[in-house]
């Protein structure tokens, strides 16, 4: 009797697994060269389970990603790789190797994404794409190679309107003078020869044991010239080999002599030598670890400031001129960094959003500021310091921090109100948006005045065929404002509102790719067109339409 129930018991259990099987899915495919085509072995395959695009959609992705299906695998000797065992659903893949990156340009080079499997599918194919690299030489006046000099590698990118400078690598010439950058990203680049390596040597005792050097060159970009502006940019596409070589005179070089005053001892100190907006790195210098007694080597005829940093405690800085012989006696006093007090004040009562109204810049009801400091030397992305006014019924005062001495440019930024007056002891900042800070002494603070409200702009976009980057740029006719302001507009939905706007007459544009204009750059809307003039009243829409994109 046993027999029977047994054997049944065993058909169920085939029975489930073979359902069990049919429920599992594998995916296979290939790893291949985004530009060649040929295989790529070795990559590592990632799959991971993602939530459906319906189920993003509808926000119905509840899920732990913790419990989503992800497995690894290494590609073939053919690029080929397959993942077996796989529940329905959707899908990621991704691979890596080095010398490659995963292209994320759209198109048919876009990670592949797997929707909504109910089968087994094969013959999927991740590109991915060749790195790049850059070469070149270094000579002299007379074609002889300059060996042991730094080169580095630029690269821009445009944050809240202004052009920053990121330097993404350096490297040495050889005893060719050669050097190679390599591993690049598809991108514009730059090349400058920055110095001779050597970077800054301490020391105890009476004496340094540097070496001279006789002869050094102005830091000079592929293309000729010492500023961004007059560099000829370098294009790396994907697998591009790139060549840059460039041309130095050598100058004699002098060095320049000092002492740090308030200089913590046995702590390294980075020297950099300023000019005309740029960087000139103080790459070989000597100092002495318990005088704080410093030689700058290397330094050719002309006028500089001189920083000094330790860590990111103290910072000084001296104005120096070099002209026909060594630079002695020079002082340099290190201050500790200051901070920049913010205060908002509201001026008049607060109107109440309807709550069938959407204004997501002001959600909060009461309007308020973003201030932002950059430093008019710099033009690093560590240029721009940031606050937050905050609420004003909060009580409490906010602060930028990390301020050393220097000239700023002050920004501000409000939502859900504008300000009538932006001002730092008797600076009016709206019409003259800088403020000097002096060595360790405490600034006075940012104090706005504030009216909620505002006018708003409605805008239409009759442009055709409308580009998917597509966005506006008010820019006030009037001195006493808080400057241009950009948003992205895309593909959402017409008219675009902006509400918040303080009275007066503005420029509207249609531009591309807003979030990549320098709109905060002197002399940019000197050569832009195509602008639709409104006038802004409190309390009131205005209504307009923008017919073509600003060249």
């Amino acid at each position: 009797m046993l027999r029977p129930r047994l054997l049944q018991i065993y058909y169920l259990i085939v029975a489930a697994m073979a359902a069990h099987a049919q429920d599992q899915l594998s995916i296979g495919g290939s790893v291949v060269n985004s530009v060649t085509g040929e295989p790529i072995r070795n990559a590592l395959v990632t799959l991971q389970g993602v939530p459906s695009m319906d189920q993003i959609r509808t926000g119905r992705a509840n899920f732990d990603p913790g419990a989503m299906p992800r497995k690894t695998t290494f590609a073939g000797t053919a690029g080929e790789f397959e993942f077996t065992g796989l529940p329905k659903g959707s899908y990621q893949l991704s691979a890596q190797k080095p010398g490659f990156n995963l292209p994320f340009t759209g198109g048919s080079d876009r990670p592949p994404r797997l929707e909504n499997l109910t089968s087994s599918v094969s013959g999927v194919q991740i590109k991915l794409a060749p790195l790049g690299s850059i070469e070149g030489k270094l000579v002299d006046q007379h074609g002889d190679p300059v060996i042991r000099a730094n080169v580095a590698l630029f690269s821009t990118t445009v944050s809240m309107g202004y052009r920053n400078i990121i330097m993404n690598r350096t490297v040495t010439t050889d005893d060719r003078g050669v050097f190679r950058v390599w591993d690049l990203t598809a991108g514009k680049y730059y090349i400058k020869a920055t110095g001779k390596s050597g970077g800054t040597y301490m020391y105890v005792g009476d004496n340094s044991t540097r070496t001279d050097t006789w002869e050094s060159f102005a830091p000079a970009y592929f293309g000729g010239g010492r500023e961004l502006a007059s560099a000829t940019p370098i294009s790396i596409g994907a697998g591009t080999e790139a060549r840059a070589d460039l041309s130095l005179t050598l100058e004699p070089a002098f060095k320049i002599r000092g002492t740090l005053a308030d200089f913590t001892p046995h702590e390294t100190v980075m020297f950099t030598l300023l000019q005309g907006g740029e960087e000139v790195s103080a790459s070989r210098s000597t100092l002495n670890g318990t005088t704080g007694k410093f030689e700058i080597d290397d330094v050719i005829a002309g006028s500089y400031v001189l920083r000094a940093q330790q860590g990111q405690k103290t910072r000084g800085e001296a104005p120096v001129t070099v002209s026909g012989g060594d630079l002695n006696d020079v002082s340099i006093t290190l201050s500790r960094p200051v901070t920049m007090q913010i205060s908002e004040r509201i001026i008049g009562p607060i109107p109440e959003t309807p709550d069938d109204v959407d204004e997501p810049r002001s959600r909060s009801g009461a309007p308020s500021c973003n201030v932002g400091l950059r430093a008019s030397d710099r033009q690093s992305q560590d240029a721009m310091l940031q606050g937050f006014a905050g609420h004003p019924a909060s009580g409490t005062n906010q602060t930028i921090a990390n301020l050393y001495a220097g000239e700023y440019r002050v920004d501000v930024s409000c939502f859900g109100g504008y300000p009538l007056s932006v001002t730092s002891g008797g600076t009016d900042l709206l019409t003259n948006p800088k403020i000097t800070i002096q060595p360790g002494v405490a600034p006075p603070p940012i104090e706005i005045n504030l009216k909620a409200g505002g006018g708003t702009l409605v805008g239409h976009f009759d442009v055709n065929p409308r580009p998917i980057n597509i966005g506006a740029l008010i820019v006030p006719t009037f001195s006493a404002s808080t400057g241009p302001i950009f948003f992205t507009v895309g593909i959402g939905p017409e008219p675009f509102t902006y509400p918040g706007l303080a009275p007066g007459d503005y420029l509207v544009y249609a531009v591309v790719h807003p979030e990549e204009q320098e709109y905060r750059e002197p002399g940019f809307f000197e050569s832009l067109s195509g602008g639709v003039s409104v006038k802004i009243e409190d309390g009131k829409t205005s209504e307009i339409t923008l017919t073509s994109v600003a060249k």
